[in-house]
């Protein structure tokens, strides 16, 4: 989340909240497996697919 004047170094990057929010599903997703609701865990763990596939992104060099 930006704010307006704060200065960048206390603005975390697109990047590191793409990372953060990828640990939080992957922890969200183990819950949800141990917990058996594989209905849950599919709909994590096509969120945690589509948050990767923005990481990425075209022009990646392949």
């Amino acid at each position: 989340m930006t704010v307006r004047g704060c200065p960048s170094r206390v603005r975390a990057s697109p990047a590191r909240d793409r990372l953060l929010r990828g640990q939080r599903l992957r922890q969200q997703l183990d819950l949800a497996v141990a917990a058996e609701d594989y209905e849950r865990a599919s709909l994590l763990r096509d969120e945690i697919k589509s948050l990767a596939s923005v990481d990425d992104g075209p022009g990646d060099g392949s």
